[in-house]
């Protein structure tokens, strides 16, 4: 059975959170989330005016992201 996961960065994206990715990514983790069970850190490639970058991402577990989804207090968090 493989399990679905959700990149950090495109939920981040999709929940139009106003806080910077890192400073949101380190909150939403003090919530007692742990590594290699809940996410696992990986890397996005993607390209800027100055050319290709590679950035932090986590690959997080359904069952973080609806945990985080309930903590943003918004209607796409919902």
């Amino acid at each position: 059975e493989s399990e679905i996961l959700v990149s950090a960065r495109s939920y981040h994206s999709f929940l139009e959170s106003k806080t910077s990715f890192k400073e949101w990514y380190l909150k939403m983790v003090s919530y007692g989330f742990v590594e290699g069970e809940d996410y696992q850190k990986t890397y996005t490639k993607g390209f800027t005016t100055q050319g290709e970058k590679t950035a932090d991402d986590y690959m997080m577990s359904i069952d973080m992201a609806k945990e985080i989804a309930l903590l943003q207090r918004s209607e796409k968090g919902k």
